[in-house]
């Protein structure tokens, strides 16, 4: 069953009356909530629509239906946000990283008029996985996504205030790398193969309670990984257990692998 509602939530063919609410134009809405939850704005709102001081119905069907326009459609700079209106989205979408940007771009040009290529919600999950996971808290009180440091060849990540460094560890189902950070957690859909359970945590970042500054990674699963260790050989970690964080390491989940050197001799994949 579709979802309808108000013009600036609903898809342009639903505003205007050429088809009825279904699985693809609620795909379209899902897009402007996000929109809306992350940038504080509408998507659709900028200076074309600003300019009608009257919004009536037919200029409704207009800018959110015939002749909808992404604020940051990047073929069409008619409908920019305006300062002093639109600060919230102006701000925002400078600090979001590319793929955030990049997704609501396509949801909003070519996702207007191609309703199967408008991104599902599975597709949304991913990249707020990763969104979630390139958040880093720094010692100095700085806290942002990792595109607002300074990438080190993505190996890790410089803090562009205090000059702090975070390595980055990277998994063989993943495309991308992830920064760490003490308390910094792994979660089964990152760990497990085919998982899509983005809330239970499998793993953690922690300070060794007796070597102050020493840091490990603690197994929060039910499943026993294997973890190289300096010596070269892997060692079984089970749930409860961890071990200490080095510059080699490489950590054997299962079906998932997870390193921190892109050049050890050991695959991750």
């Amino acid at each position: 069953f579709g979802i309808g509602g108000k013009p600036g939530y609903m898809a342009p063919e639903v505003v205007r009356g050429l088809k009825k609410p279904d699985v693809q134009t609620d795909k379209y809405s899902l897009a402007v909530v996000l929109f809306k939850l992350l940038f504080r704005g509408d998507p659709m709102e900028g200076e074309k629509v600003v300019k009608d001081i009257c919004l009536t119905e037919t200029s409704e069907l207009k800018h959110y239906g015939s002749n909808a326009v992404f604020v940051y459609d990047p073929n069409d700079t008619s409908n920019r946000p305006v300062r002093g209106i639109h600060d919230n989205v102006i701000k925002f979408w400078k600090i979001y990283p590319q793929y955030i940007r990049e997704a609501f771009i396509r949801s909003f040009t070519v996702g207007v008029t191609e309703p199967n290529k408008r991104i599902i919600e599975n597709e949304w999950q991913k990249l707020f996985i990763r969104l979630r996971a390139e958040i880093i808290p720094c010692a100095c009180g700085r806290t942002n996504f990792a595109s607002m440091f300074e990438d080190m060849d993505g190996m890790a990540y410089r803090c562009k205030k205090c000059g702090a460094e975070f390595v980055t560890i990277g998994f063989s189902n993943r495309d991308y790398r992830i920064p760490l950070y003490l308390g910094c957690k792994f979660y089964a859909c990152e760990t497990e193969e085919m998982s899509d359970d983005f809330q239970t945590v499998t793993g953690e970042l922690v300070e060794n309670k007796l070597k102050p500054g020493m840091l490990g990674i603690k197994n929060l699963s039910r499943k026993t990984w294997q973890a190289k260790m300096p010596d070269g050989k892997f060692y079984p970690v089970a749930p409860g257990k961890g071990f200490p964080l080095w510059g080699g390491i490489v950590i054997d989940f299962g079906k998932i692998k997870a390193r921190i050197n892109d050049d050890d001799d050991e695959s991750a994949s």
